[in-house]
């Protein structure tokens, strides 16, 4: 970061959670993983973007990692 700067983190977070059932739980990893980058990178309002391509969110037991994710977004 130093020689270059940086603009923004690509979040992949979450992917291999959708054993996890608790979308809440899954937000709140979300926001605590998003809060340590900033605290770490001394940017506190560096953008994230996540990446919402979810496996087999298609399927029902699997949604709630994408309502997380969804939920980050907004």
């Amino acid at each position: 970061i130093g020689i270059t700067g940086c603009r923004a983190i690509l979040s992949d977070h979450g992917q291999n959670d959708y054993p996890r059932t608790d979308a809440d739980a899954l937000y709140d990893d979300y926001a605590f993983v998003i809060s340590q980058i900033r605290s770490d990178a001394g940017m506190l309002t560096l953008p994230v973007l996540v990446n919402r391509q979810t496996p087999f969110v298609q399927t029902d037991p699997q949604r709630h990692v994408r309502r997380a994710q969804e939920r980050v977004l907004s």
